[in-house]
């Protein structure tokens, strides 16, 4: 169980990371459109309801289960972008003249470091299965019994 909690609270620093590692990358390679990054930003900010549902599971995962669900479709429908930033390509060979080298890798690699570390998230959202819940959840177990109860004429 706490084992759970501390991969949802990572995974809720993963999304943010995720998004900033993004956003920067995007930026990098859009010096052209300065605008297209807070476009594309504002598209992406719903991404960070991702963030308020992982720690939900975090905090009280039996009090929100659905939310499994919706991080599944959050965190599969996240990888598509993620890999067509990958896939655009590196820069031009002229373009890298004036990109300093550590620039010039992260926008080769951290598209793929995000792709492959959404994939792996998601096989762990795959894998959970919300536990049970227990007696003190206020379940049918915790009623009388009242088949059991005699009920005398007077």
């Amino acid at each position: 169980m706490i084992r759970h909690r501390v991969v949802f609270l990572g995974g809720a620093l993963w999304e943010v990371l995720r998004f900033a590692v993004l956003l920067i990358v995007l930026t990098s390679k859009a010096p052209a459109f300065p605008g297209l990054p807070l476009h594309l930003l504002w598209f992406g900010a719903s991404q960070l309801a991702l963030v308020a549902a992982l720690v939900f599971m975090a905090i009280a995962p039996q009090r929100y289960p659905g939310f499994i669900q919706l991080l599944r479709i959050g965190v599969f429908l996240s990888i598509p972008p993620g890999l067509a930033v990958f896939l655009s390509g590196t820069p031009a060979a002229s373009a890298v003249t004036g990109i300093p080298a550590l620039l010039l890798y992260l926008q080769i690699f951290a598209p793929a470091a995000v792709v492959l570390l959404d994939l792996l998230f998601l096989v762990f959202l795959l894998s959970y299965t919300p536990q049970a819940q227990g007696p003190d959840s206020g379940s049918a177990q915790d009623l009388p019994d009242y088949r059991s109860t005699t009920v005398e004429e007077e």
